[in-house]
């Protein structure tokens, strides 16, 4: 009810399945995956919410869940942490499993200081936010084309670093994703460019909670590996394809304006290695 979903995520907890998404009705809806379909009826059945989580005053735009777990097995400390990001850049940080709000991320710059004017409100949308593994910390992008590294997981002092993506002046960042190791990010703009970026400064430092708030040296912060045209419009979603045997690639796509559906297979190269249309 009330309008477009903007992203959904399926995941398991405790041995259940859970569908978890978000949009254009401010709310965080979670169902519980545990009906078996056997007939029509069953199929066309409305199934309720298990969960409705309030908050967000502004359109929700996506949600990360944080990993339970790093490449090696050691706990994350962005276990059963969901992050919900809106328009008007609000952060929501909540406990997945407790299904409460923890707290809100904001970024002291956006309103502004003797150095930089605030930045402008249809500015300040979060479009993508992705959990690294294993140090637990959040990125996200928006509109005003700036990547920021959250400590989503502490209660203060939660922002890390603040850069701008430098994608193409005036394109907002529309798209993002880590790979599973989480060393590198890719992201996509609303021009059709995409770019890779090393991350693994954020992974080096391990946090330790009981030595009070996480410090991590990001004076490095995200650097650019690779730089491409992708598209010829809005890159709406990226991200990795990671296979075992075959290695780890690159898929993005976009939407034309008579709603075709690109999508596109790319080396760590920026070699396009096939595509298709999703009509």
């Amino acid at each position: 009810q009330g309008g477009e979903i903007t992203q959904l995520r399926y995941y398991t907890q405790g041995g259940f399945a859970y569908v978890c998404a978000v949009g254009w009705d401010r709310m965080v809806t979670i169902w519980a995956d545990n009906k078996v379909y056997t007939t029509r009826a069953d199929q066309a059945a409305a199934i309720r919410p298990l969960h409705t989580l309030a908050g967000h005053v502004d359109d929700i735009r996506c949600l990360a869940l944080g990993p339970a777990k790093g490449t090696t097995g050691q706990p994350c400390p962005a276990a059963n942490l969901l992050a919900t990001g809106s328009d008007d850049g609000e952060i929501r940080i909540w406990n997945v499993e407790l299904c409460c709000w923890k707290w809100s991320l904001s970024d002291p710059n956006d309103d502004g200081n003797a150095h930089n004017p605030p930045t402008p409100f249809d500015q300040r949308g979060v479009e993508k936010m992705a959990f690294l593994a294993p140090s637990g910390v959040l990125a996200t992008c928006g509109a005003d084309g700036c990547l920021r590294f959250w400590a989503a997981f502490e209660a203060k002092n939660q922002l890390l670093h603040r850069q701008s993506s430098k994608h193409r002046p005036g394109e907002s960042v529309l798209s993002m994703s880590a790979t599973r190791d989480g060393n590198q990010l890719v992201t996509g703009d609303s021009g059709g460019y995409v770019k890779v970026w090393d991350v693994s400064a954020f992974n080096r430092a391990q946090p330790n909670r009981s030595q009070g708030p996480t410090s991590f040296n990001a004076s490095r912060g995200a650097v650019t590996v690779l730089h491409f045209k992708a598209h010829d419009g809005h890159v709406t979603a990226a991200m990795f394809v990671e296979l075992e045997m075959q290695g780890r690639y690159l898929g993005t796509k976009r939407v034309t304006e008579v709603r075709k559906r690109i999508a596109r297979k790319m080396s760590l190269a920026g070699m396009q290695l096939g595509g298709f249309i999703l009509t």
